[in-house]
């Protein structure tokens, strides 16, 4: 693993020609609802399990769990926590999990212009691709946040967005005392009878990955069976993505990341787009959000 091209934590740095190249190569890129339940192909009894905001010194929590009762879940990681945490990236990959991008610092995409959104997905996905090999089909959005401004920008990259239909509210507990009130979300959505349902946790605090066995085990005893993304989508893998993988291949991200890119030498996909769009302007960059806590 090399993560030589990775930038500093915070907002990632934008490249118009990133965009540039998207908008000229996939300009009809179909956009796809977002996902937040499982398929209605699979068994009523799967229950799609997720975990926000990795990786971090506890996801080995949620692993050493799964890995005992041999299930799978979803690890939805921040792309600038990767390089730091690859090892435990590479053991979660290593066990089966599905691993997801949640972008690379986990801002609110609805506040940000286009190019701050593609750099966002774009390094995302390269830092699970760094530790996987495989590019990712899917994203998460920070917060759930998403317009239809940032699924078209996304689509345009070959992500699809995946949110939740419950959510545990785990992070909330954190550092009061009332944890309890994630496994009994579980006992109460268990007694209305949901189903399919794609489930919000994370594996960012001790406190919240302290309560995965107990919600976990709470499921397995309704006969609810916890299952990771491909499992929930029916579908064979999460990986494999075309446009991403193009775009790497192109090599603008290597002079983009790299700085080395000298001053007016554009792909030339990039100087065809700018040719045909000339007069536009970019997007305002103003109005990103200041957030407390990293969660969602």
């Amino acid at each position: 693993m090399n993560f030589g091209w990775a930038p500093p934590a915070g907002l990632a740095p934008v490249r118009e020609e990133w965009t540039a190249y998207f908008k000229q190569k996939f300009p009809y890129a179909v956009v796809s609802p977002d996902i937040e339940s499982c398929a209605d192909s699979v068994d009523a009894n799967y229950w799609g399990i997720s975990f926000d905001d990795g990786p971090t010194e506890n996801t080995h929590v949620v692993l050493d769990y799964f890995a005992k009762q041999k299930l799978s879940t979803t690890f939805w990681v921040i792309g600038s926590s990767v390089p730091d945490a690859a090892q435990t990236l590479r053991d979660t990959y290593a066990a089966g999990h599905d691993i997801g991008s949640h972008t690379w610092s986990h801002k609110d995409l609805t506040t940000l212009n286009e190019d701050q959104i593609v750099a966002e997905l774009v390094y995302g996905a390269r830092a699970v691709f760094e530790v996987t090999g495989n590019m990712p089909r899917y994203f998460r959005p920070p917060y759930g946040a998403i317009n239809d401004r940032v699924r078209r920008v996304a689509s345009q990259l070959g992500l699809q967005a995946v949110k939740w239909a419950l959510d545990t509210q785990d992070w909330a507990n954190v550092e009061t005392n009332t944890m309890q009130n994630v496994p009994e979300a579980f006992e109460t959505w268990i007694k209305q009878g949901v189903t399919r349902p794609i489930t919000l946790a994370h594996d960012l605090y001790p406190e919240t990955v302290a309560v995965v066995a107990q919600s976990m085990d709470l499921l397995l005893k309704a006969g609810k069976r916890p299952v990771k993304l491909s499992q929930c989508l029916d579908v064979g893998s999460v990986y494999g993505n075309d446009a991403l993988e193009t775009f790497f291949k192109s090599g603008l991200f290597e002079g983009g990341a790299s700085g080395g890119r000298k001053s007016g030498m554009l792909h030339p996909s990039v100087a065809r787009y700018r040719a045909s769009s000339s007069g536009s302007s970019s997007s305002s960059s103003s109005g990103i959000a200041k957030v407390a806590r990293i969660v969602g």
